[in-house]
């Protein structure tokens, strides 16, 4: 998975830094004039908070019409447009800042490393992290807590630190408990901490009457 992520990554990178070259087609005339508005907000909205189909809402037409005349249009399924601009976004970022900073991409929603293992790669920048919350990872995803360890190794600068009952405490499962109430085995994360991000800063999230037992736990593990 790590070398077919890293190709992948190294593909959307190159991409990133053509794409330009190849959006220089009129969008206001023929077919692409259909989907104006899509194209526009793909290519200039920040947030990129509305999905393909509510894009292709906005154009007035079917998901899938849109797809096929975006690709036309631009080369790219919109999805991977959409991954494109925020890596030509990053780089762009980047370019002109010094060492001082790093900026560092949460695990919030996601399933598995995957996504941000590309999207890390392919930047390729040294000031571009993960911060993994392992109990996010533990709690909405398909890898277990301790394989995004793996997975993610060196890219990982931060990690928030708590504990849950991950996917078996279906009302909330981002319960942020102390580090001995969950199902996360915390001394076997610091063992693969210190194999594979043994640099990381580690950020304890308990609540506040559990952070004295995190603090100990921490002193004797984190060394």
């Amino acid at each position: 998975m790590r070398s077919y992520a890293r190709i992948k990554a190294a593909v959307y990178s190159l991409l990133a830094t053509t794409s330009k070259a190849g959006r220089k087609k009129g969008i206001t005339s023929g077919k692409t004039q259909i989907i104006y508005k899509g194209i526009k907000y793909l290519e200039e909205d920040p947030l990129q908070e509305k999905s393909i189909a509510e894009i292709a809402q906005m154009c007035n037409i079917g998901t899938n019409y849109f797809e096929r005349l975006f690709k036309e249009y631009s080369g790219y399924s919109p999805t991977n447009y959409r991954l494109l601009k925020k890596i030509e976004k990053a780089k762009e970022f980047f370019a002109d800042k010094d060492d001082s900073i790093t900026i560092m991409i949460e695990n919030m929603l996601c399933l598995d490393s995957s996504v941000i293992l590309e999207e890390i790669d392919a930047v390729n920048d040294k000031r571009l992290k993960v911060c993994l919350d392992i109990g996010h990872a533990h709690g909405n995803g398909d890898m277990s807590v301790y394989d995004w360890i793996k997975t993610l190794n060196k890219r990982i600068g931060y990690m928030h630190m708590h504990n849950n009952h991950g996917k078996t405490n279906i009302v909330h499962n981002d319960e942020h408990n102390g580090f001995f109430d969950g199902t996360i085995d915390m001394k076997k994360i610091m063992r693969l901490v210190h194999k594979y991000c043994p640099k990381a800063i580690l950020s304890i999230e308990t609540g506040y009457k559990d952070a004295e037992e995190a603090i100990l736990f921490l002193k004797k593990y984190a060394k």
